[in-house]
Order: structure tokens, then sequence, then C-alpha cells
């Protein structure tokens, strides 16, 4: 979650500080054309006011895998994508008509620029309109004496770049894992499209600042312009940071208490067992049986009991452990039960109940176990054990109950969950958890855990208990949790907001910044 919350607000300063930039660019245009009338430099002037503001509503977006429906996406989006269009044909025009001295002996170059086949989609565009920007300025800088233009060229190019890399959205529908892993949100493609944005704002950013830099007025303007943006940047990374630790924080605690509810409907279900055995066990029939030897009675009896009940296995034994019947396996007979506590227990006369783990063919299953003792009177003559698989039907139910992924681990191994693989079918039992601080916490010491996991790959906000057999030691866990990008949607909204704001507020801004400056600057003269 932390590391969309990272990039996304990357994302806005990025946007931010690329608007900054370009408003900046069209500041000195503007600035220039106080002594020159150039109908020419009043179209950079618009066209880089129009870059500016496309990136300051750019900055805005929230990635749809972070929030459903945008505040910002929409209207917002299409004004952002119209602005970019239109500042970089706008440029575009007034560089192409624009007169230029050129260097000596050198053939004039012609700017005719290519027909352009039918685009589907107007953002495909951008790139393009980008490159014939490039070209622009390099004409400029190759056929001309305009030398100090090359940053245009190199700044564009790389922005170019990351106008085309941006394409990669279109791609995102595509049912192809690996395809959707490299143009999905905060992926390969959209941080490398960043990294190139960043690189030629910052080379955009260097040529221009070298020159606004020169007037004191200037120098005051985008001194207060430049404060008041990062004081914003500031304060909406801060808020928009808090909010989300503080979500994040509620989850959690909410994901503890409802890991404890999950505890104890188990315990519910581990009542419900002994409750069942014990009932059964006073059956004068088995009691009977026991003492007569009579053992395809009891095989048959005990399968009907074991049907009937749902339970996954059911076991008899006679007085010194040794199994007399097993419903699920008539055949399976005559070893021994004698290490097991739980048996051992109902011997003395005692009924119990525990988990138990119990190893198969892809993983280590959950059970749950009940004993209790078989009497012929006062006396003990054997004892009755079943168990109930705690598997995927259980988990469904609660995920059912609650919206929430729920899992069971026998050890460190997942036996039944929720938590579906990337083809959406199959479960993701037998894969093992791989925090060691879930491990020691939970498996070790017998104590809770709360907070951020990865399983599968997925980060989650999670919550584990131990589950523990009748002598307290921790034989698997419960897991309850919901991926991280939910509690980040959960904030988006806010953050949305914020970023919103903080938009508009900048704009604002720029007017006060600008009578100030010419304030003081007056002042001082």
């Amino acid at each position: 979650m932390w590391n969309q919350f990272i990039l996304a607000n990357v994302h806005f300063a990025l946007n931010l500080f690329a608007g900054l930039v370009f408003f900046a660019i069209a500041w000195l245009y503007f600035d220039a054309r106080l002594t020159s009338k150039s109908g020419r430099g009043f179209l950079k002037i618009i066209g880089f006011l129009l870059l500016s503001l496309s990136f300051i509503i750019h900055s805005t977006f929230i990635e749809s895998s972070i929030l459903e429906t945008s505040l910002s996406g929409g209207p917002l989006l299409e004004l952002e994508t119209i602005f970019r269009l239109l500042g970089f044909l706008l440029i575009f025009v007034a560089e192409v008509t624009e007169s230029f001295p050129k260097k000596p002996e050198v053939a004039p170059v012609n700017g005719v620029v290519p027909l352009l086949a039918p685009i589907a989609y107007v953002s495909f565009f951008k790139p393009i309109l980008t490159i014939m920007l490039v070209f622009a300025y390099w004409r400029k800088v190759a056929v001309g004496l305009e030398a100090h233009l090359r940053p245009l060229v190199i700044g564009f190019g790389l922005l170019a770049i990351s106008e085309l890399l941006s394409l990669s959205s279109f791609l995102r529908g595509s049912e192809n894992l690996e395809i959707y892993k490299l143009t999905s949100p905060f992926g390969p493609l959209w941080i490398l499209e960043h990294m190139f944005l960043l690189v030629g704002i910052v080379i955009l950013g260097k040529w221009i600042f070298g020159y606004l830099l020169k007037q004191f007025r200037t120098q005051l303007f985008m001194f207060f312009v430049t404060t008041i943006v990062s004081i914003f940047l500031l304060v909406t990374v801060v808020f928009s940071g808090l909010l989300v630790k503080n979500i994040q924080d509620e989850n959690l605690k909410q994901l503890g208490i409802d890991a404890k509810v999950l505890e104890y409907t188990l315990e519910g279900k581990k009542l419900e067992s002994l409750s069942g055995s014990t009932l059964f066990a006073q059956n004068s029939g088995i009691s009977n049986a026991i003492k007569e030897g009579t053992r395809t009675f009891l095989a048959s009896t005990l399968e009907e009991f074991l049907v009937s009940e749902n339970y996954s296995f059911a076991v008899i034994t006679d007085k010194n452990a040794q199994v007399l019947a097993r419903g699920e396996d008539s055949e399976k007979i005559g070893d021994s039960l004698s290490s097991d506590t739980l048996v051992q227990k109902s011997i003395s006369g005692n009924a119990g109940v525990d988990f138990d783990s119990r190893t198969g063919a892809l993983t280590t299953d959950i059970s749950i176990r009940a004993a209790a003792p078989i009497k012929n009177g006062e006396e003990v003559i054997g004892v009755l054990m079943v168990g109930t698989q705690v598997d995927n039907s259980y988990v469904d139910g609660i995920k059912k109950a609650t919206g929430l992924e729920a899992s069971i681990y026998g050890g460190n191994q997942l036996s039944a969950t929720t938590i579906l693989g990337s083809d959406g079918k199959s479960r993701l039992v037998g894969i093992r958890e791989e925090s060691q601080k879930v491990k020691e916490d939970v498996l070790s010491k017998g104590s809770t855990y709360s907070g951020s996991v990865k399983v599968a790959g997925v980060s989650y906000l999670g919550s584990y208990l131990p589950i523990k057999n009748i002598d307290g030691n921790p034989v698997g866990m419960i897991f309850i949790g919901k991926p991280q990008i939910a509690v980040f949607q959960a904030a988006g909204r806010s953050i949305e907001i914020t970023f919103l704001t903080t938009a508009v507020l900048l704009i604002l801004s720029v007017f006060p910044s600008y009578f100030i400056s010419r304030y003081i600057a007056g002042q001082l003269k």
C-alpha cells in the first residue's frame, strides 16, 4: 500500500513541477512580449500556459487501480488532453512559422511535416505533436543560429518518450498476465514513463530558470510561486500520509477483532464436536459391542455416525488405546493411539477437544478433534474420537459474512483459504508463510500478529492468531485480512479531493504572487 501511496504522490509532485516549469517558460515569453508585440510570441505564451494547466490537471489524477470512480477523471481528463494537444500545437505553429537567422552557407531545410494518418484515440496525438515540436526546435538549432534552444530539443524529446510510454495504458485490458504486469499502474512502464518525464522536465527547468532569475522582479515572482508550490506539496503529502496511516491503523484494529470472531466460531465448532462425541459415546450399543468384541457392529455403526454427522474421521479404541474401528476406513484397525494426549485424557475419564495438524498429500490440514470416554457403568472401557477438517467451505462462509479474505494454516502452510491464484479459480493452498516475524510471533511464541504481509506476492493488511493443540502448542494459524490496495481505495477519495484542492489553490496563488513581487520590486527602485 505504501508503495502505491508514495508513487501516487511522486506522480502528483512530478506533474506539479512540470506545470511550474511550463508556466515559467510561458512567463519568459510573456516578459519578452512586454517589449515586443509579436503575435507569434502570444501563441507560445498560450501554448505553454495550456501545457502548464494540463500537467497540473493531470497531477490530480489517481490511477484507476486505486480509485474506481474518479472526480479528476472523465471531463477533467478530457480537458487535460485538449489542453495538452492545443498547447503542443500552438507552440509548434509558432515555431515553424517564426523566422530566425540562418547559419551561413547552409541551405534552408524544409520544415513541412508529413500528414498523419487518422488516429483512433485522441491521446495518440500527444506523443506525435511532441515529436513534431522536437523537430521544430531541432530545425532552429541545426539550421539556424539558436544553439541555446538545444535543451528544449532534449527536454521535449524525453517528454515525447514519456508520452509514448503513457500509451501503454491502452494495453491494461489485456488478458495476458505478463502484458498486464508490464503496463499496470505503478508497473515498470509507468515508472519508466515518469522517469523520462522527470529528466525532461529537469532539463527544461534548468534552461528556463537560467533566464528567469536574471531579473529581480522575476526572481521574486518565481521565488514566491516555487515556495508556495513546495509548501502546498509538503502539506499535501503529510496530510495524505497521515490519512492513510490512520485508515491503516483502523483497519488493522478491525481485522484483529474480526480474527477474534473467527477464533470464537472455531471454538463454537469445538464445543459442537465435543457435545456430539460425548452423546454418541453414551450409546449403550457401543459399550456392549466393545465388551463383546463385536467389531463388525462397531464399524458399521461408526460409519453411519460419521456420515450422518458429517465428520471427517471417527475412531473407537479400547481402554488401552488400541483402535477397534474407524468410520472412514473399516480395514485400518489394530494400531495404537497411546501417544495421543487427547486419547489418554479420555481414558482417564475426561472428555476433551483440541486442534490437530495432519500432513496430507498437498498440505498440512487442520482438524478439530473431540474425544469422550466410553463407559460401562463407572469403568472406562474405550474412547470415541471424532474429527472435522477445517476446509475451504468454512473460510468461504467467513468471507461471505465479512467480505474479508480468510485462511487457515497448518503450521506455516495454507490448508484452507479464500485467496485465489492468478487464474481467479484455483486456491493458493499449499503455499507457505515466508514472513519470519509472523512465524516467530504466532508459531513460536503463540501470540498474535497484525500488520502488513505478502501472500503469493500480493500485499495484505492482516491479523494472525495461533491455533493451539491440547498441550498449548501452536499447530497452525488463523488469518483474516484484506488487500492493502483496498485500504488505499478507502482513502483514495480524500486524497483525490486534497490533490484537486491543492491544484486549484496553486493556480489561484499565481495572481497574488505576481502583484506582491511587482509591488516589492517597485518599492526598491
